[in-house]
């Protein structure tokens, strides 16, 4: 290994009790492998063992904690008891290899999908539509509460099923993100102080910690700016900030999907998100970066900005060995792009592979007709 790439395999003191092995965490990415019925499956384990075997922290896909909270399709579930054994196995692999297992919590909000949903309409804090997603409701007092225990309880099951901690899923425009959202939470009532919700959820599943396992992991995904108009601004998420560090929360993840990304609008026009993140929450409240760091440099750029953790989400998708690529000395090998027809050499599942080549926010190497498209040019991303 090159002795610049050291620092990224120095072990972390993440909590009191918690120590991880190195900076890299596998970042939570939907991947439409569980069962119908929201069991983890077979093919979803295969997958996040190997994905979970060389980084410090992993990271789950988003369960659902509801019912009326289900994302998408072939989603997996905390929303029952029934549910625990499946989530033991998928905690037994993700552990296999000495990373931390955690299971990331969410509920869809308004990006549900009717069909996929018991009352077949989408939840949110206002009736306000996004455009592609089911028109929502708007949420009662009462339903907002049997959420905010839905968490709770979804915690619990965490821990029951070896789990050494969850992530609040606060981020990318699901339940807990259009809380916070100026442009989704138009309530007059309590609910309309748009860090309200994200504290009462952060509040119940630091209870249930504090009750069951005080050595528990419990963590915050947020999105710093998001871009609808009169959405949420980088003022928004510094007001949100300075509530949720007075929080015993043992880390942030801030969603982008650059770590270079600059401000799009407001007072902080132009300036690095992760830098003004960094500025606004204390060194002593570890900071997760991610986005798009496809070499070990970009990495260490990143860690030299006192952001002691690295997630990696499609670096390690497409290349599961990226990490030990790295130790050996041959990062100059680490894919950077997914290939047609070679889903033996990217170890995802099908499902996944197939949507993965089928989107804008995957690189991929070749353009020229997929198969899985029925042999009619894709007009894939292609990674430059």
């Amino acid at each position: 290994m090159k002795r610049k790439y050291e620092p990224l395999f120095q072990a972390f003191q993440l909590t009191e009790y918690i120590e991880l092995k190195n900076r890299f965490v596998l970042a939570p990415l939907t991947h439409l492998s569980s069962n119908e019925d929201g069991s983890i499956s077979e093919e979803e384990l295969i997958y996040i063992e190997n994905k979970s075997k060389d980084v410090g922290m992993a990271i789950t896909a988003a369960v659902y904690t509801s019912f009326n909270g289900i994302a998408v399709a072939n989603q997996a579930s905390i929303a029952e008891d029934k549910f625990i054994d499946g989530l033991k196995k998928q905690a037994a692999v993700m552990k296999k290899h000495d990373a931390k297992a955690i299971l990331q919590l969410q509920h869809a909000g308004g990006l549900g999908y009717s069909e996929l949903l018991p009352n077949k309409q989408p939840l949110g804090p206002s009736n306000i539509q996004r455009e592609g997603y089911s028109q929502p409701k708007s949420l009662e007092h009462d339903e907002i509460l049997e959420i905010i225990k839905d968490f709770g309880k979804a915690t619990r099951r965490a821990i029951q099923a070896g789990f050494d901690g969850v992530e609040i899923h606060g981020a990318n425009h699901y339940l807990i993100h259009q809380f916070c959202s100026p442009y989704y939470n138009r309530r007059n009532d309590k609910w309309s102080d748009l860090s309200s919700f994200a504290l009462k959820i952060i509040k119940e599943v630091l209870k249930v910690k504090s009750e069951e396992n005080k050595a528990f992991i419990v963590g915050y995904r947020f999105s710093p700016e998001e871009p609808e108009r009169g959405g949420i601004k980088m003022e928004d998420t510094y007001k949100l900030l300075q509530k949720i560090i007075k929080t015993d929360l043992d880390y942030l993840h801030a969603s982008t999907m650059h770590v270079t990304s600059n401000v799009k609008e407001g007072n902080f026009k132009g300036q690095n998100k992760l830098e003004l993140l960094r500025k606004w929450i204390p060194l002593e409240m570890p900071l997760i970066g991610v986005g798009s760091m496809y070499s070990p440099d970009q990495a260490v750029e990143v860690l030299n900005q006192d952001v002691p953790l690295i997630a990696l989400g499609r670096p390690l998708l497409i290349d599961s060995n990226y990490i030990q690529k790295i130790i050996e000395g041959k990062e100059d090998t680490i894919e950077k792009a997914l290939e047609y027809n070679r889903i033996d050499k990217h170890g995802l599942t099908q499902i996944f592979y197939e949507d993965a080549l089928k989107s804008d926010w995957m690189p991929t190497r070749d353009k020229y007709k997929s198969q899985i498209s029925g042999g009619e040019e894709d007009k894939h991303k292609e990674y430059k």
